[in-house]
């Protein structure tokens, strides 16, 4: 089993699906407080408890890894509108990122 210590700060709890019933079992048959149960692998009961509530919530596939985001991103250009302002920046002549004209005075 690996412990948190051995990860690095900030890495992603590569734990399975399996692992975590395991440590669930464990801390529910242990005559030990559940923090402590828990020091052991080095798990913050914090995150015990985000797994059990999806344990109790939705089963073993509770336990399995979620996508971390939404599959949208609200402000990306979609992809016709942006081949459609490529295109006319490229047709456009003399133009030069940067190089903006407003009014008669240029600005860089």
């Amino acid at each position: 089993m690996l412990r948190k210590s051995m990860l690095g700060a900030g890495d992603l709890d590569i734990r399975g699906a399996r692992e975590k019933l395991e440590i669930i079992r464990l801390v529910k048959h242990s005559h030990l407080p559940m923090r402590r149960t828990l020091a052991t692998p080095g798990i913050p009961s914090t995150t015990f408890c985000r797994w059990y509530d999806r344990f109790v919530a939705f089963g073993f596939e509770g336990l399995q890894d979620r996508t971390s985001g939404p599959g949208r991103v609200w402000n990306r250009i979609p992809g016709e509108i942006h081949r459609q302002i490529v295109e006319l920046a490229l047709s456009i002549r003399n133009y030069r990122p940067g190089n903006w004209r407003c009014g008669s005075s240029i600005i860089w």
